[in-house]
């Protein structure tokens, strides 16, 4: 000890394995100063989408993400319902979609927030909510690498690349990525402190931050942080680190972050189950990040680079460069070294032979949510620590000069990063779809609600035309049969197949053939084509031009709710979709229901003999007494027994009643609610009430109560 260099000794403490030892030997400096910076670095970095109402975030956030708020907006505000969206695919289980965040307390307080004021705050709110997400992932790795017994100079500069770096500047757009990305580096700072003795608060800690990475319901980036933080506690083993002990009380805390957040989990399975999710594995190969883009880790990228960035500034490679190769630094460096290597070669994905033989390995069914190139969320984080403990190895240098060092860094990366095409877009030249206007027209919006209003209002669909007009429904108020999720059921595809060509796994298809039968049986009123629609035999007499420029309206379509008297009873699925896509099938008279769904005589409702038609009657009908997301109330009126078909999905959770007791659904027209009726005047109304949220949430709130002994249980001495 008495020849070793003064500065090495500091150089050792500062990264000692006891981040208490290392609070021992450096003098105590406040937090506040680098969080205050960390916080106006992400104002000045957001400044156009927050301080003015001229730029917004592009592209999926303002498409994709923002008409679910505003689904889950109108619920709050008691014209919606949370369980049950009506505006798209005829109906979908808002509450299983993870993507709407519904379960994720940040988004459902912003969007409680938003109710305080009305629905274009909304979209203003929400850019709040990412702004601080991206100032949440620069704090949590500040408290990283302070755990690491790190500076405060040096932990802002790591807090500052994460938070302005490539991930953060490129992947603004996807609102679940950044909220996702943000609980890394607290689930990291966890990891490391698992070395030592295990803590019931860190316990804890990691549970609730892995619950909230999964909670904001994308699952790319919640594999991309569990797997990061489970190499992570791995390599600290490998390394002696961390004992075997300590690496299963870690297991466990991340076992409890699942069962915390069941009550999103479950639903989300079931659906994906149900959907074309499932099918994903059709198309993606595990292609990672584009490899055009690498140099953007090296390079400043030009200012029409569009896509993906790994850009964390020159002075944050250099600094990285210093952390990994400085002598004193490899007790703490060399694991986020392994780490950042191998979430590198993830990010990749089958580019790698690593990476071939990884995607062949993956269960199918997990394949089609893990997108490899999620994992430079892990990749910058590793860069971003490194670079902080770099920093923190230049002795030679003051605080002070460590803090400018620092806000040199921070500033390259808001000049190059900041106002780029993917995280600003100026509304006045792209003005979109709103609740309030269309492309920019007031009036557009206000006629088409006026065309499709009723009880319940007609469906809008397209051919040739927009896809906003389908993927913002909730926004524009005017219901879609289509719509732009991979969550969509798979049987509502398969129905839509009948007039499109496609793929079973396609989540967004158009109307092509316009004569298809099916159209009309999908309550699809108005045709919005940018093309005019062609004069072919069976179609141009059944759509008419309306006063507004490109929609067309359909004069046979058929109402919501409808009487047949003649069934055609399919064995499987299969053949169900066989007979709704033929040409000459006619679903105002004709319903396809599947033989295994049948009702088998029970309830009292006699059963139809084979496609045998019963006597129509001209006083058939169904009229709508009451019609809510999750209620609907109808008026039956038919001479002979008879089925009621709907353009309704149906979903598990859906029952049926007929005069007040319960009866069977019957999956009609391949994916669609229908009920057997007899002959008279009835009652018949739908109520959904899923059993699996109630399964989902019994889990979640065992778990927070074990959780909640856990934290307050203590040794007897």
């Amino acid at each position: 000890m008495t020849g070793q260099p003064q500065g090495s000794t500091r150089k050792a403490a500062l990264l000692d394995e006891s981040s208490s030892a290392a609070r021992r030997v450096a003098p105590p400096e406040s937090p506040y100063l680098p969080l205050a910076i960390l916080f106006a670095a992400v104002l000045v970095f957001f400044a156009r989408n927050l301080f003015s109402h001229a730029y917004l975030i592009p592209w999926d956030f303002r498409g994709f993400h923002l008409p679910l708020a505003t689904a889950v907006f109108d619920a709050m505000k008691g014209t919606g319902s949370v369980l049950w969206d009506t505006s798209t695919y005829c109906g979908r289980p808002l509450f299983a979609d993870p993507q709407a965040q519904i379960f994720y307390p940040p988004t459902a307080l912003a969007v409680f927030l938003s109710t305080l004021f009305d629905a274009s705050a909304l979209v203003y709110i929400l850019e709040w909510q990412l702004a601080l997400h991206v100032f949440a992932a620069g704090a949590f790795t500040y408290l990283l690498l302070r755990r690491m017994g790190v500076s405060t100079a040096a932990a802002l500069c790591g807090g500052l690349v994460y938070e302005l770096g490539g991930f953060f500047a490129s992947q603004t757009q996807h609102l679940g990525a950044i909220d996702g990305a943000a609980w890394i580096p607290l689930m990291w700072a966890a990891a490391w402190e698992f070395r030592q003795k295990p803590s019931r608060a860190w316990f804890v800690v990691l549970a609730v931050a892995g619950a909230m990475d999964i909670l904001v319901g994308f699952p790319a980036i919640a594999a991309a942080a569990f797997c990061s933080t489970t190499i992570y506690a791995l390599i600290l083993v490998s390394f002696r680190q961390m004992r075997w002990r300590q690496y299963a009380f870690f297991l466990g805390a991340l076992l409890s972050s699942v069962g915390l957040s069941a009550i999103m989990l479950v639903p989300a399975a079931q659906l994906a189950l149900l959907s074309v999710a499932r099918y994903r594995t059709d198309w993606f190969d595990g292609g990672g990040f584009p490899l055009k883009y690498i140099t953007t880790f090296i390079l400043p990228p030009s200012r029409q680079t569009v896509c993906d960035l790994l850009y964390c500034g020159v002075g944050g490679l250099l600094l990285c460069l210093i952390g990994i190769f400085h002598p004193q630094s490899r007790r703490a460096a060399l694991p986020l070294v392994c780490l950042t290597a191998l979430s590198g070669i993830w990010m990749l994905g089958t580019v790698t032979p690593f990476g071939r033989l990884l995607w062949i390995i993956v269960p199918d069914l997990i394949k089609g949510s893990c997108y490899p190139r999620y994992a430079m969320a892990a990749f910058c984080l590793g860069v971003a620590t490194l670079a902080g403990i770099g920093l923190n190895q230049m002795e030679r240098l003051s605080q002070r000069l460590k803090y400018a060092v620092a806000l040199f860094v921070g500033a390259e990366l808001i000049i190059v990063g900041s106002g780029r095409p993917m995280n600003a877009v100026d509304v006045r030249k792209d003005p979109g779809i709103t609740r309030q206007q269309i492309d920019g027209s007031v009036e557009r919006l206000s006629r088409l609600r006026q065309l499709t209003r009723g009880q319940p209002p007609s469906r809008i669909d397209t051919h040739k035309g927009s896809m906003a007009y389908s993927s913002t429904a909730p926004l524009t108020l005017i219901p879609t049969a289509n719509g732009y999720n991979p969550l969509v059921l798979e049987r509502l595809i398969q129905v839509r197949l009948s007039f499109a060509k496609g793929y079973r796994w396609g989540a967004w298809y158009e109307v092509e053939n316009l004569a298809s039968p099916m159209v009309a049986a999908l309550n699809i009123r108005f045709i919005q084509s940018n093309q005019p629609i062609p004069t072919v035999a069976n179609v141009q007499p059944r759509y008419a031009p309306t006063d507004l420029p490109g929609v067309y309206e359909n004069l046979a379509v058929l109402p919501r709710f409808w009487i047949v008297h003649q069934v055609h009873w399919a064995e499987t699925a299969q053949e169900a979709f066989d007979q709704i896509h033929r040409p000459d099938f006619t679903p105002a008279t004709l319903a396809v229901v599947e033989r295994q769904r049948s009702l088998k005589g029970e309830d009292g409702v006699p059963e139809f003999a084979g496609d045998q038609p019963l006597q129509s009657q001209p006083d058939a009908g169904a009229t709508v007494l009451r019609y809510q997301p999750r209620d609907v109330m109808l008026s039956v009126k038919t001479a002979t027994p008879g089925l009621l078909v709907s353009s309704e999905v149906n979903y598990p959770g859906w029952r049926a009643f007929l005069d007040g007791s319960q009866v069977s659904i019957l999956e009609t027209n391949g994916a669609f609610r229908g009920v057997l009726v007899p002959a008279g005047d009835h009652i018949i109304s739908f109520r959904f009430a899923p059993v699996i949220l109630y399964i989902g949430a019994a889990i979640s709130a065992s778990s927070m109560c074990i959780l909640l002994l856990l934290s307050c249980w203590k040794r007897r001495t």
